[in-house]
């Protein structure tokens, strides 16, 4: 059994110490932190504070510090534009908690035994992503996108990686870092309701509440079939930002990519960068719309603006709204995220259900770059 700090009476406070330093004027570096408490209500993203640590942070000799506020434990995401994807961890009050940034390399380091597994299976990935970007970015595979060796390669250091968290699995159901494990992990179906009552009475229990919520929805929504190529896509009328309304049928005559997704769905996150640059190369080309799925109005809109997401953003509904439940099943969601590509005529191009680093290979044939 894993003892968290809490549980052996230290104190409310504590600081996260980030040594940080620019490698030039426009890096940023974004901390987005919730109370794990609320992790498996409906509006727990209403909780968040954001810091830049630039500009509201407490000076420190060591680095910039941040207080870690409240009681109990807490949920962190570290972004930055000098991180591929989204660095996450935990602290707990009480705790004083270092993230370190050493010639590239991460360190997040506490008192706390939930604190430190988690960042060690954490970087126990790393070699393995860094090596899945060095291919990814690599003019090898630019030229030829289609190389069977390097995506082979890189399915190799993908399974790498989801085999950290898989092994972890196999001999530590009890341990509260296990929640943390099933949701990188291709096990978590299979290992859900095997969690042991240890990790699940632990403070981590809100996370595996939502997780569990995510599988049975999930589960409960598997259709027999997904929108198929030829289908017409079925229109909607959503909101923008300014809170014009926006159908899918004013975009007849364009190609179309449907992005499916919400600000707490780490899946989505990790897949913006990509969107990014294939959004500068084919904007001209193909309009891609973001339709937000279960966040509050105030969360969607900081989070498209800190998250500087540049195509058009449509926002459908907070978790039981009648107009996510009909959009749900219009497009047969099973997942998020989702990706529906659809042509001048409105009929389904493409569909997809999570992420695959191979979807916009289909814009090179049609767009021609």
């Amino acid at each position: 059994m894993v003892m968290l700090l809490g549980a052996i009476g230290v104190q409310a406070g504590g600081d996260i110490t980030f040594k940080w330093q620019k490698a030039d004027p426009t890096d940023t570096l974004f901390i987005e932190s919730i109370p794990m408490s609320v992790y498996d209500s409906q509006d727990f993203r209403a909780a968040m504070n954001m810091y830049n640590v630039d500009q509201n942070v407490i000076p420190s000799s060591k680095g910039a510090k941040i207080p870690i506020e409240g009681d109990g434990l807490r949920y962190y995401i570290m972004n930055s534009n000098r991180l591929w994807w989204p660095v996450e961890f935990v602290a707990e009050s009480g705790d004083d908690v270092t993230v370190s940034f050493d010639n590239g390399v991460i360190t997040i380091k506490g008192r706390s035994a939930l604190t430190n597994t988690i960042d060690s299976l954490r970087r126990a990935t790393v070699p393995f992503m860094s090596e899945y970007v060095k291919i990814k970015q690599s003019p090898e595979l630019a030229q030829n996108p289609n190389d069977f060796q390097l995506l082979s390669k890189m399915e190799e250091l993908n399974t790498s990686i989801n085999d950290v968290y898989d092994n972890y699995l196999t001999n530590n159901l009890n341990n509260p870092a296990a929640i943390w494990a099933l949701r990188n992990s291709t096990l978590a179906i299979d290992l859900i309701d095997k969690v042991g009552q240890d990790a699940i009475n632990s403070p981590m229990r809100p996370m595996y509440n939502r997780m569990k919520q995510d599988i049975d929805d999930f589960l409960k929504a598997q259709a027999p079939k997904e929108l198929v190529k030829g289908d017409m896509a079925p229109n909607f009328e959503l909101p923008d930002a300014s809170g014009n309304m926006v159908s899918l049928a004013s975009f007849r005559g364009k190609w179309v990519l449907l992005d499916l997704w919400g600000s707490w769905c780490i899946w989505c996150v990790r897949g913006f960068p990509q969107m990014k640059e294939n959004y500068e190369l084919y904007k001209d080309k193909c309009e891609f719309v973001g339709l937000d799925f279960y966040d509050t109005v105030e969360v969607w809109k900081k989070s498209i603006t800190a998250m500087e997401l540049p195509w058009v953003q449509l926002y459908v509904g907070e978790r039981d709204s009648n107009t996510v439940q009909a959009l749900m099943s219009d497009y047969m969601v099973q997942g998020f995220p989702t990706k529906v590509l659809i042509d001048p005529e409105g009929k389904v191009y493409k569909y997809l259900c999570g992420e695959d680093p191979s979807f916009y290979d289909e814009f090179k044939t049609l767009f021609g770059k």
